[in-house]
């Protein structure tokens, strides 16, 4: 019997070699990280919204959200797909005299990658004053809107601990008012958000969000007579998050009645699966 020469050694040597290689990277396929936004999604109930203001992330296909915000406005959340989500919101009667008041809301994911989330929504809202006011819709606010927006949620790092947010929206009004003070008619509101995550220690993370709204009336730009920013705390799991904070802001010749400036915040979110 002939014996193998040094040919069919080096042959058998790359054959081996070859599928350590492989298995190797195999291994390390294996061993990737998830992308960080589906990590944040799988340990946050409510990683879709933030203290206030809705996120770019969704909930995944077949999942169901209840999740009540400011004790006063109560949630239903419902994702299509892992990239469409449906929300309806309602305001509740919490006190006497306060308008009938609800949104539908749809959002879409436009991109996923590793560390970044862009979405897209479409809003309807209502707002109108309570049986009995005596008034009509500019007494109160904007009686109807629709309105389009654009969220992108960036996790910076690669452990998911700072994650910031950038969006705007603009909603067209049929009568009301903003803030007692600008008559925007049909007019363009823009909201411009700017919102930021940190992971403090644990499911511990500080939310903060800014709010920068304008409305555009007859080619003029007139800002809103005041800035908001929500400030506050999340206590995060995938079943259930709690949020607690304050609306902060800076408002000039603004009825504290008209908007929540000042005022604690607190919410919840309650995931099912």
């Amino acid at each position: 019997m002939a014996r193998p020469g040094k040919s069919s050694h080096l042959l058998v040597l790359t054959g081996l070699l070859g599928l350590a290689g492989e298995a190797r990277a195999m291994e390390v396929f294996t061993e990737e990280e998830p992308p960080r936004p589906e990590v944040a999604r799988e340990a946050d109930a409510a990683a879709h919204h933030g203290l206030v203001t809705p996120r770019a992330q969704t909930l995944r296909g077949g999942e169901t959200a209840i999740h009540l915000q400011g004790l006063a406005l109560l949630g239903l959340s419902y994702g299509y797909t892992d990239d469409v989500q449906a929300t309806v919101q309602a305001l509740l009667p919490v006190e006497e005299g306060l308008p009938v008041a609800g949104l539908v809301r749809g959002k879409v994911v436009l991109r996923r990658g590793p560390r970044a989330v862009v979405a897209g929504r479409v809003d309807l809202g209502l707002i109108w004053p309570p049986s009995g006011g005596g008034g009509g819709p500019e007494d109160l606010g904007i009686a109807a809107t629709y309105g389009f927006g654009a969220t992108a949620d960036l996790h910076l790092d690669a452990v998911d601990r700072l994650v910031v947010g950038v969006g705007g929206s603009t909603h067209i009004g049929a009568g009301g008012a903003l803030g007692r003070s600008v008559d925007i008619g049909s007019s363009a509101l823009f909201l411009y958000e700017g919102s930021g995550r940190l992971r403090l220690r644990g499911p511990v993370h500080l939310l903060a969000e800014i709010w920068i709204p304008a409305v555009l009336h007859e080619a003029e730009v007139d800002l809103a007579p005041y800035v908001v920013a929500p400030v506050g705390l999340r206590l995060a799991t995938g079943l259930v998050s709690l949020d607690a904070g304050f609306i902060l802001g800076k408002a000039e010749d603004l009825d504290p009645s008209d908007f929540p400036i000042g005022v604690p915040w607190v919410s919840g979110s309650l995931r099912f699966r």
